[in-house]
């Protein structure tokens, strides 16, 4: 079965087809997203609009959730899925939060974690969610972590654009500043990016807090 879904202006394409987990092995039937038009990002790399999130996958007999349930898993996972402290994770709301603090349970590699906590964060920007500045404040501690060892370009970008968000705007201008010359050296081979990186330093400059688009940069 294949569906469409219209969202300001662009479609969703939907199929459903049978699932088997990966955790228990039972076989259900899921609509799955087979293509998501994501046509403006936010600096951070938010999507335009809430149905643009990525989907997650939940397993109706053992509760497994994750981004793709049929992918295969280790042994560990399915031994924290059925732990006390995963149900009482799910148990903890009845809102969307329990589903990525689940899968937030589940990861240990930090990249992946960042994906997860990235989308939970802009969750919560949609929904006017209480958590969020603190969901905001995992994201930027753990993008430190990573920066600390991998700092590429577009964790770096991330995380500046959060820290601004959060305002620490000081915080904010010394990464700046750390990629200034690289920034200069190399903008005629990345115009884009120079350009986000002089912008950056506008809205910083500005104390703007507010969410802004890569479409603006380049208007």
């Amino acid at each position: 079965v294949v569906q469409y879904s219209k969202g300001k202006g662009t479609l969703m394409k939907k199929i459903t087809r049978k699932i088997k987990c990966a955790c228990c092995g039972h076989e259900t039937e899921m609509e799955v997203n087979v293509s998501r038009n994501v046509n403006q990002a936010g600096l951070d790399g938010r999507p335009q609009y809430k149905w643009q999130l990525r989907p997650y996958q939940e397993c109706p007999k053992c509760h497994y959730v994750s981004w793709d349930i049929s992918r295969k898993t280790g042994e560990d996972v399915a031994t924290l899925v059925s732990s006390d402290k995963y149900r009482k994770v799910l148990d903890s709301n009845t809102n969307q939060s329990r589903y990525y603090e689940a899968m937030l349970l589940l990861i240990a590699n930090q990249e992946d974690s960042l994906n997860v906590i990235l989308q939970y964060l802009w969750w919560t920007e949609f929904t006017g969610d209480s958590q969020g500045t603190q969901v905001r404040e995992r994201a930027i501690s753990l993008l430190k972590t990573i920066t600390d060892t991998k700092p590429l370009v577009m964790y770096v970008f991330t995380y500046i654009d959060l820290l601004r968000r959060n305002s620490e705007f000081d915080k904010a201008a010394d990464i700046l500043n750390d990629v200034s010359s690289s920034m200069e050296k190399n903008k005629e081979d990345n115009k884009l990016l120079y350009q986000i990186y002089q912008y950056e330093r506008r809205l910083i400059e500005a104390k703007d807090t507010a969410p802004h688009l890569v479409s603006e940069v380049v208007v």
